[in-house]
């Protein structure tokens, strides 16, 4: 089992923005935060648009908006960083644990084929004193098993004429 630490400090509190305060709340998914700062950027376009306007109160209210909307998108990129640090730590942890578990497997492969292996061995053992001890017998009882032995006799054919 592995204990995975971070040396990373933790992120400081998303700003508040001071003045008008953006219409736009964060749900927290990586997905939304993506989508939020698509709509401050395109909310930014039109605001400093805005800042062109002849009348006076439209261009004050449009600088108040645009600086609430900057320090919204500042706030929504350190969440949206923080999300995907986060979401890259997962999968970090997540390749990790397949790499683990894989090597597990592999190992536990290697000793199902070993302990496949002895246990053939070994019956090939037993049955071989058990023939010797009653060599017509293929079919030998115990109290909690039963082992049947077939044996196989394999017949060479020198005389090239009955091919």
């Amino acid at each position: 089992m592995s204990v995975l630490t971070t040396t990373a400090p933790l992120p400081p509190a998303l700003p508040q923005a001071a003045g008008p305060a953006c219409s736009l709340q964060r749900t927290g998914s990586l997905w939304q935060l993506g989508i939020e700062a698509q709509e401050l950027t395109t909310a930014i376009g039109q605001l400093a648009q805005q800042l062109e306007a002849d009348d006076e109160d439209a261009r004050s209210q449009a600088l108040a908006e645009l600086e609430a909307a900057l320090l919204a998108e500042e706030g929504n990129k350190q969440a949206l960083a923080a999300k995907a640090d986060a979401t890259c730590w997962v999968i970090e942890h997540l390749r990790g644990q397949a790499a683990y578990r894989q090597q597990q497997a592999k190992r536990l492969t290697e000793l199902s084929r070993s302990d496949a292996g002895r246990a053939d061995a070994l019956e090939e053992s037993l049955v071989l004193v058990l023939t010797r001890l009653q060599p017509a017998a293929t079919r030998f009882s115990f109290p909690n098993h039963e082992l049947r032995s077939t044996r196989s006799t394999s017949v060479a054919i020198e005389n090239e004429t009955l091919w």
